[in-house]
């Protein structure tokens, strides 16, 4: 037997990055199977198939993404999966069925342990993707079977939660509830079941069992979720992870575990609630920024989209994040979200939405296929094989933009600055960090030209700066304060003309210093980003200029309505004057109506005959009309009913995550906490907790 310190000392080292090294970096993420095969070429299969495309470890394509400018690559989940199930494979990686085993379809332990040494050498960090809530399952109780789950098949009643009311019996409060939310039940449906594990089982945590791992065929020690990702780390010189719906586990989990992996943690904490997703910032390094998503999209969705949003969420990021918006990961896709351009054609919109990523606070993150104006919308549509000669077509022109961010020295305080709004309106926004000035607007490429004034900036006066996007020389009047110009709707990302040097932008001399492997610093300087944005939007604008062949509809349904649909006016549902007048009419007619029936229903024959009426139905039809009405009233129900669950969306349809008729509601009196939040509860444990079980009495059944 091979204890842990042996094995660890027969790994290379990581570089084992701080949460402040992070930050200097871009990341860009690929679903390992759908990026590159290990013959070099890119897959090409159909992605709606869901089936493994061939994508590897192998480390062939690293030099396209270095040279636009990243230096981190996140990729997918390496644990073993669960075979073909009713909804494909688990090409993607986030089925996990077994702990101690790899996900043979991206490859083998050498290849990852190459990938890792390969982007090492190039000063280069490995992110990589975890998932600890649960592990997959093709059937659900009765008939599923828990001995496939290592390495808690042992443990069945301790490791897995095999029912979501079994671990809330104890429930008796609004707050168990809250704290309990967790953990309630299984993600999934029965056709893949992702089984909650227990991890609130101190079993599960820190038992100390002896496995065999497919890690070069050798023992590893203490096999549990803090030791397990600790060896995972250190085995393949990881230098980072992403953690998988993290908020589906409870909170005290995560410190133990993010100190055990050793290495920078940022978690998916999938919320539009700032104060929510902030929180997690106090248990892991850092969180995906999923509200200042949900905020650029909706502002830049379309040309009607709401800037003030972005205004909005920036100040509550930096007061509900542990350290603002400089713990988190800001990206405009992912595998779990339609991507951006299928729901805009407009390129500038586009841009904006981009390069808001890039000069805001948090980590940028870039989504495969995002710089190639990749259209998939919901999944498996926005898991698209990458195209294999696209690696060729774009490589001359990023040859000829990219910059070496790495040997410009830059203001060694623009990280810690936390992003400032400078001004907004119904349409444009500028945000400043440090002597990085975005100037951004939604009008759209077909817009009328807008000006733009902005003061407070802190230039000095008179002084020269440069639009690294357009190369256009800008002067700061002699206040300091900037008059922005857009034209095409396009963003504006300014600097100052001294800091060029070095560059390769806009005419200036490139710097000759080569990157160490040591790292690098590309992210870590106003000038580093704004390179980065500069090349990006180069290789944008090149590719959707040769798209050839028709692009995905802008609607899930309709070829020509932008989406997500513009914000309806405040009184659109407001009743309107006929909607009234017509209810009135209905609401009188019945009164006529029944009042008629109660005379021909209850009055003697002589009684209607001596008021002039010689003819009406049938005393027996007294009875039979009102029946009559029940019918038609039951009817009306269940066609109502039947209406109502066909128009309902399914959990797959991008409805379900978009709701067109939805308004960000601005509270200004109130404090956001003063109403605790709820999450993934469902309504029936709602119910019972907030208003107990009530059963009718025998007497009111009789």
């Amino acid at each position: 037997m091979i204890a842990v310190p042996v094995l660890l000392s027969l790994a290379t080292g990581a570089f084992a990055a701080s949460a402040s090294e992070w930050q200097s970096r871009s990341i860009y993420q690929v679903l390992t199977d759908r990026f590159a095969t290990s013959d070099g070429s890119g897959p090409s299969c159909n992605t709606g198939d869901r089936k493994y495309c061939g994508g590897t470890y192998k480390a062939s394509h690293l030099d396209y993404i270095q040279n636009m400018g990243f230096d981190a690559i996140w990729i997918s989940p390496i644990t073993k999966n669960i075979g073909n199930t009713g909804y494909g494979d688990a090409y993607h990686g986030y089925w996990p069925s077994d702990l101690s085993g790899l996900n043979d379809g991206f490859g083998s332990a050498d290849d990852l342990k190459e990938l890792s040494a390969a982007l090492h050498k190039r000063g280069m960090y490995l992110m990589v993707d975890v998932v600890v809530n649960h592990f997959a399952a093709t059937s659900t109780p009765p008939s599923l079977t828990y001995n496939g789950f290592s390495p808690f098949n042992a443990e069945v009643s301790k490791g897995v939660s095999r029912n979501g009311s079994s671990s809330v019996s104890d429930i008796t409060t609004y707050q168990d509830l809250l704290a309990d939310h967790h953990f309630v039940g299984w993600l999934g449906d029965t056709t893949v079941a992702l089984v909650d594990i227990n991890t609130e089982s101190q079993n599960v945590v820190n038992v100390r069992r002896i496995l065999a791992i497919a890690l070069k065929h050798k023992l590893i020690i203490g096999q549990t979720y803090n030791s397990w990702i600790k060896n995972l780390t250190s085995f393949y010189n990881i230098d980072g992870i992403r953690i998988d719906t993290v908020k589906h586990v409870r909170k005290d989990f995560w410190p133990e575990f993010v100190k055990s992996s050793g290495v920078f943690a940022i978690g998916e904490v999938l919320s539009n609630e700032t104060d929510y997703t902030g929180d997690y910032t106090n248990y892991m390094d850092a969180v995906l920024d999923y509200p200042s998503w949900f905020a650029v999209t909706q502002a830049f969705a379309s040309t009607t989209g709401n800037i003030a949003l972005i205004a909005q969420n920036i100040p509550e990021t930096q007061k509900y994040f542990k350290n603002g918006g400089i713990s988190t990961g800001a990206f405009l896709e992912n595998h779990d979200q339609p991507r951006f351009q299928s729901w805009t054609t407009d390129l500038s919109l586009v841009k904006n939405a981009m390069a808001y990523t890039f000069v805001t606070d948090g980590i940028p993150i870039l989504y495969y296929g995002q710089e190639q104006g990749y259209t998939g919308g919901l999944e498996p549509a926005s898991r698209e094989a990458y195209v294999a000669n696209a690696f060729s077509e774009f490589q001359l022109l990023i040859a000829s933009r990219i910059t070496g961010f790495a040997s410009i020295a830059g203001d060694s305080k623009f990280l810690s600055t936390q992003m400032k709004v400078v001004a907004n309106n119904t349409h444009n926004i500028a945000v400043q960090k440090g002597k990085l000035l975005t100037a951004l607007t939604n009008v759209g490429s077909q817009g009328a030209a807008e000006k733009f004034e902005l003061t407070g900036t802190g230039y000095s006066a008179n002084e020269q700066l440069v639009d690294v996007l357009s190369c256009t020389n800008i002067t700061a009047d002699a206040s300091g304060n900037v008059n922005i110009a857009f034209t095409g709707g396009n963003p504006q990302v300014i600097i100052p003309v001294s800091q060029l040097s070095g560059s390769g932008l806009c005419g200036s001399a490139k710097s000759t210093t080569t990157t160490t492997s040591s790292g690098s610093n590309n992210g870590a300087t106003a000038l580093g980003l704004s390179a980065l944005l500069a090349t990006f939007f180069g290789i944008i604008g090149m590719h959707n200029c040769n798209t050839i062949g028709p692009r995905e509809p802008t609607s899930p349904t309709s070829p020509v309505a932008v989406y997500p649909p513009p914000a309806p006016p405040d009184n659109e549902n407001a009743p309107g004057a006929a909607a009234e007048f017509y209810g009135f009419v209905a609401w009188a007619t019945t009164a006529i109506l029944w009042f008629i029936y109660i005379i021909w229903a209850l009055l003697p024959d002589s009684v209607i005959r001596g008021i002039g009426i010689t003819w009406y139905p049938n005393r027996e039809w007294a009875l039979l009309i009102p029946s009559y009405a029940v019918f038609l009233v039951l009817l009306t129900y269940f066609t109502y009913f039947a209406l109502g669950i066909y128009a309902t969306p399914s959990y797959s349809d991008v409805k379900s995550v978009t709701d067109e008729h939805a308004r960000y509601a601005v509270q200004t009196s109130v404090s956001r906490s003063t109403v605790p939040q709820v999450h993934d509860l469902p309504i029936g444990l709602v119910n019972r907790v907030l208003y107990g079980k009530r059963r009718r009495s025998k007497s009111s059944v009789m």
